[in-house]
């Protein structure tokens, strides 16, 4: 039960302000559904990977009214990427060939600035520094309650917490994974000029490296792995990292267009899974909330993105009793997710230099299975 006596009502309470809820605020508050209230725990925006959109966002941006303000932020065009995955060579696949043209390297923070900022001026509420803390069913929805921030009753919550997926557990729904990938990544300062704006993906034994430009001079540079094989080799020692990367094939020639200068190395979980119950009634989870893929894919932010639209053209119906659009997002993420697997095991299923090694042999018994 929460205490609290003191609260505020919306229509729709956003808990997670990321580029998944943020989108969701932004075109709920242009469908004019009422009160959004858009709760983020942090008030600064914390160190996140995903740095590259594909080119198909485009459309995306421009659905959402931010890709003119997106465009203004100059963030740096991607022209592809290139890997060694399968074979000791380099495979590219050219973004101009597409019907969209270029991706882009993106300055993170300031893309999900972008965002808040837009949402904002949409109409939504920003409640900045709200930790969601609990919630309880109540008559016409939900009442939630914060630190930081007084109670709040929404008759429809959206759950963009992430990974965490804050809100649907205490609905009850369960992750149903494929496995978790620790990921150790720094950004070096100072890109020269010719440094290649390809994002770059080479697997090594241990697991695989990638490496992307960003805009402000900095390259960005990640490992992944399984947890044990990043502990038996010592890959979170800032300077093992350092010398694993210095021994890949390719990617350590980026080394030479960038400062020796770098952050310390941080790690991170990147899990796999979808709920096994993505939307009730009136509460529907949303990007990483409602499935999370393996960065390998590249394919969280799309994600995200897609997703906000597709529910929040599925809300207003809800609010009025008609939960079919809603069954509808639920199954398409569910259907994604399928998509996903499918793409996943494929493309582990190329590589098969080493498959005695524990990273390997594991997801080529997943391709098996």
């Amino acid at each position: 039960m929460i205490a609290d006596t003191t609260f505020e009502s919306c229509e729709v309470a956003v808990l997670g302000g990321g580029p998944a809820g943020a989108a969701c605020a932004i075109a709920l508050a242009r469908a004019g559904v009422g009160r959004v209230v858009l709760c983020e725990s942090e008030e600064a925006r914390p160190f996140r990977l995903g740095e590259t959109i594909p080119p198909d966002s485009r459309a995306l941006l421009d659905r959402l009214g931010v890709l003119d303000a997106f465009l203004a932020d100059e963030h740096m065009a991607c022209h592809g990427s290139c890997s060694s995955w399968g074979s000791d060579g380099l495979g590219y696949n050219d973004f101009m060939l597409r019907p969209y043209g270029h991706g882009w390297h993106i300055d993170r923070p300031r893309f999900e600035e972008l965002l808040l900022e837009s949402a904002a001026q949409a109409g939504a509420e920003l409640w900045l520094g709200a930790q969601f803390a609990g919630t309880e069913r109540i008559d016409g929805g939900h009442r939630l309650a914060f630190r930081g921030a007084p109670a709040l009753q929404a008759r429809f919550v959206v759950d963009a917490t992430g990974c965490s997926a804050a809100f649907a557990r205490r609905q009850e729904a369960q992750r149903t994974g494929l496995d978790t990938l620790h990921c150790i990544a720094a950004r070096f300062r100072k890109a020269a000029p010719g440094l290649s704006r390809l994002t770059w993906l080479e697997a090594v034994p241990e697991g695989w490296w990638y490496a992307s430009r960003l805009p402000s001079d900095r390259l960005l540079v990640l490992f992944a792995s399984d947890a044990d094989v990043v502990r038996d080799h010592g890959f979170s020692d800032p300077e093992t990292w350092l010398a694993a990367l210095r021994r890949t094939r390719h990617i350590r020639a980026l080394l030479g267009h960038v400062s020796d200068a770098h952050e310390r190395p941080r790690a991170g979980a990147a899990p796999s899974f979808c709920l096994d119950r993505v939307a009730g009634d009136d509460w529907a989870a949303l990007g990483d909330a409602a499935s999370s893929c393996d960065p390998v894919t590249a394919r969280g932010l799309w994600k995200a993105l897609s997703g906000a639209l597709v529910l929040a053209d599925a809300i207003p119906a809800a609010l009025a009793g008609d939960t079919a659009p809603l069954d509808a997002y639920a199954a398409a993420v569910r259907q994604d997710f399928t998509t996903y697997r499918a793409m996943r095991r494929d493309l582990y299923g190329l590589e098969t230099r080493w498959p005695d090694a524990p990273f390997w042999a594991r997801r080529h018994a997943s391709v098996t299975a």
